[in-house]
């Protein structure tokens, strides 16, 4: 009945961060990748403060987000279009400009693009989706 587009809250696919600009900007997206898997920003916070709380936004391990990485080398246009045939809800591009402003570039899945947010501003969105089943 979805013909494939399953809703955010029950995407095994909710989301995938894509690197722009080679391997120089894996570290970052893998960082992206697990703030938003643990829903914590971790761009933004110290390790060391963050070990010491031993807390995420949700605390409970079985409700997490499902996200993926796209590490491979082809170019950005072909890891959208791959993104978009799997059905990714959301389509997170990482780069030079948003290393720098510590945020990300999202995307839906039928290419509206939301634009640059902090992972915060994500995480809440995410959030939001999440509890109107949407």
């Amino acid at each position: 009945h979805t013909g494939g587009r399953w809703p955010f809250w029950l995407n095994p696919r909710q989301a995938i961060v894509i690197p722009v600009g080679g391997s120089k900007f894996f570290d970052y997206a893998q960082k992206v990748q697990q703030s938003l898997v643990t829903r914590t920003d971790l761009l933004n916070i110290n390790q060391s403060e963050f070990f010491k709380k031993g807390e995420s936004r949700n605390n409970n391990s079985a409700n997490h987000y499902f996200i993926d990485i796209d590490l491979s080398s082809n170019s950005l246009n072909k890891m959208i279009k791959t993104a978009q045939l799997a059905q990714y809800n959301f389509i997170v591009v990482v780069g030079e400009k948003e290393k720098d402003t510590r945020t990300v570039n999202v995307r839906q899945r039928d290419g509206e693009i939301l634009g640059n947010m902090t992972i915060d501003q994500l995480l809440s969105h995410f959030e939001k989706l999440d509890r109107q089943y949407l």
